[in-house]
């Protein structure tokens, strides 16, 4: 080590000290308390580590290690946050400052004693930089956690090894593995943490600092690399567990199943060679299709919640009260959304029978929690408490926001915003829960269009992440930075969408819905086609959502669309005719499979193979055997000609928003980025072609959006100019 201090450091003044502070970076600095230095980071609003945090800390390091009157250091983030990650927009550029892994050697291996004071997030490449330092030091609601699997990567500056030394092999299969995030008291409990603040971050950290250089400590240092007694034993199929575990919940992922390969290499090899090791899989993953996919959609999440009209620093209207018309399925899970969130919700319902049964179910799903050990009693007892029955529309004239969530007819549709127009206060938002209907007639039917909006949740309500946020022509833009609030506030994913029917995800899939309908007819057998799709990466097969969702509910909305359909449309009824035979799925348990009593999965029915059957002979098909590649084919790239569509005509703002709301929407496989990356990723030359291919041989709905053979034959993608 230098003896002087290096040459970038500038001098400034430290108030609190009166001594020169030292501008190591842009973002870092070093202050003295005493013998104890400070290295701070100030880099709003998360503290991301990019070059100029990683070497100010590495100036840092050099500083306190040259300097005989400094006697330990403590690593403190100024702002709302310890270091939230990596800044991964530098990922895979060229660095000439000190990587990530020289950073955090140096922090490992300074001679003097480095404490980690954390609050806020404390995640990534942030977490790592706290398991180099000898201790750490948290406020109680601090948060850690390795979200890389969720990009593609695996944690790649030691936090596979030294967070498995300290907390042991099942806490990081368990953490690392599944990206999930954990609370102080469970790092305390791990031992990934040392002590939880009681009082004042800096001064309880400058405290254990200097009971850490007391003299019957000096010298001794408490170094992750040295420990042991975490990983001296391990179970002999605990890694093959995992594995099946990653295998069977991160279907088609792969950066789970690195990272336990990275995490078992502590069992079988010295520190240094599985140091060495983690940072060659952390490059390995670096240069994935997959890794690539998930940093595009990390992107696309975010810019989701930017609309060009409605400005940033528009402040929304304040919400409070909140009253759901409506207490079937979908509106007892908006309301088991809200009061998770912590707000007071009124459920309306038409009768006393109709309430006291929604209130009854709401209260039965909180006890499933319960039992299911995600929720607490006392928390359950609140959540409960913050939903009230009614059975007047009068109850919502002391909300802020009313979400209809009755059943899709249109005319009752209006007549409800007519009734709530007249008991809704000025200013409050109108909203409906529609997954088709048009939201400008229903905005029509009242006095205030400009405050009317559709909240599209997807079931269960309370668990899918997509809120789509469907903008009539005349709702207001505060009126959308109000529902773009919301949906933060519930921590939902939202998309918003122009007026069409089914807005963006419905429309979407209901053009990879029916194509799987026409497989059938032409000689694919419903099974065939779940299990080419579940190859592919969908959580579901499309035949087992519609069980699901429920064949009878399917067929009216059919049944609804039929007459604006053009006569050159291709119509099947094989759904309708399964329906009107009472197979309607999940529900009484026979719909395209077959459900015994409490069984999670359905089994293939040979009645239904025989009405298929039966079926195609009535309507003149003749049955042809399909590739599982045509099936693919078939289905996801209907979904990117229907996307193209939706940007043409301005129903999605843009291509990254379609690829949101598949993945949030309908479980679109995450790491393949969504259908318009896909298909971008494929080329769209060759979509393109396939796609004029499939409308020369089957027709209407296979009308090639023109937006998608522009940019193919200008060899351009959805994001360029």
């Amino acid at each position: 080590m230098t003896n002087s201090p290096p040459s970038d450091e500038r001098p400034c003044l430290d108030a609190r000290s009166s001594r020169p502070a030292i501008k190591l970076s842009q973002t870092v600095s070093l202050e003295r308390r005493g013998a104890f230095a400070l290295l701070l980071c100030d880099n709003p609003p998360l503290n991301l580590i990019g070059r100029s945090v990683r070497a100010g800390l590495h100036a840092g390091i050099r500083h306190v290690e040259a300097d005989p009157g400094i006697e330990a250091a403590i690593i403190l983030c100024r702002g709302r946050s310890f270091f939230a990650g990596a800044d991964i927009t530098e990922f895979g550029q060229d660095d000439p400052g000190p990587g990530w892994g020289e950073v955090d050697r140096a922090i490992d291996l300074c001679a003097k004693p480095l404490v980690a004071a954390i609050h806020g997030n404390c995640l990534g490449g942030g977490f790592e930089i706290a398991l180099a330092c000898q201790y750490r030091i948290a406020e109680r609601t601090a948060v850690f956690g390795f979200p890389e699997v969720k990009l593609g990567l695996i944690p790649g500056a030691g936090g596979t090894q030294r967070f498995t030394r300290l907390a042991g092999f099942a806490a990081a299969l368990d953490i690392i593995a599944s990206g999930r995030s954990i609370a102080a008291e469970d790092a305390l409990r791990l031992g990934a943490i040392d002590r939880i603040a009681e009082g004042e971050l800096e001064a309880d950290a400058l405290a254990f600092a200097q009971a850490l250089t007391a003299s019957s400590r000096k010298g001794i240092l408490v170094r992750a690399r040295n420990r042991s007694d975490k990983i001296a034993e391990a179970e002999p199929d605990l890694f093959e567990r995992a594995r099946e575990n990653a295998r069977r919940r991160y279907r088609g992922v792969e950066a789970p199943l690195r990272a336990i390969e990275a995490i078992e290499n502590a069992r079988q090899m010295t520190f240094e060679a599985a140091m060495a090791a983690e940072a060659a899989i952390f490059r390995a993953c670096e240069s994935t299709a997959q890794h690539r996919a998930l940093t595009y959609l990390f992107f696309a999440e975010r810019a989701a919640r930017r609309v060009p009209d409605v400005p940033p620093d528009l402040a929304p209207r304040k919400i409070g009260a909140v009253a759901v018309v409506g207490g079937g399925t979908m509106g007892r899970g908006i309301c088991l959304a809200l009061a998770e969130s912590r707000m007071p919700v009124t459920l309306i319902e038409i009768s006393e029978a109709a309430r006291d049964s929604a209130m009854e179910l709401i209260r039965r799903e909180i006890a499933g929690s319960i039992a299911k050990g995600r929720l607490s009693a006392a928390e359950a007892k609140e959540r409960v408490s913050r939903i009230t029955g009614a059975t007047d529309l009068a109850a919502a004239a002391g909300a802020d926001l009313v979400i209809e969530a009755i059943f899709e007819d249109l005319a009752t549709k209006r007549q409800l915003f007519a009734d709530l127009d007249r008991v809704m206060p000025k200013g409050a938002l109108l909203a409906s829960n529609t997954s088709n209907l048009d939201i400008d007639q229903i905005a029509a039917a009242t006095q205030r269009p400009q405050d009317v909006i559709g909240l599209h949740f997807f079931s269960p309500a309370n668990i899918m992440k997509l809120l789509e946020i469907v903008r009539g022509a005349r709702t207001a833009p505060v009126v959308v930075a109000t529902a773009l609030a919301l949906a933060k506030r519930l921590d939902k994913q939202p998309v918003v969408a122009r007026v069409c029917d089914g807005f963006i995800a419905n429309r979407a899939f209901d053009s990879y819905w029916r194509q799987t309908r026409f497989l059938v007819e032409e000689g694919a057998s419903p099974y065939e086609i779940d299990e080419a799709l579940l190859a592919f990466g969908m959580p579901l097969g499309p035949f087992a959502v519609n069980d699901l969702v429920g064949l009878d509910i399917a067929a009216q909305i059919r049944r609804n669309r039929k007459d604006r359909l053009p006569a050159e449309a291709r119509l099947d009824t094989i759904e309708d005719e399964l329906a009107a035979a009472g197979r309607w799925g999940r529900k009484n348990g026979r719909g395209w499979y077959l459900y015994e009593k409490d069984a999670r999965a359905g089994s293939p029915d040979p009645e239904v193979l025989a009405a298929i059957d039966a079926y195609r002979r009535r309507n003149g098909f003749t049955p042809r055997r399909i590739s599982s590649e045509e099936i693919v084919e078939r289905c996801i790239y209907a979904l990117v000609n229907e996307g193209a569509k939706e940007i043409e005509e301005g129903i999605a703002l843009r291509a990254s928003d379609i690829d949101v709301a598949a993945v949030n929407g309908f479980g679109f496989p995450r790491y393949r980025g969504g259908p318009m990356r896909y298909a971008e990723d494929i080329g769209l030359k060759s979509v393109a072609a396939k796609i004029e291919a499939f409308h020369a041989g089957l027709g209407y709905w296979w009308k090639p959006s023109r937006l998608l053979l522009d940019l193919a034959r200008s060899e351009r993608g959805f994001a360029d100019p």
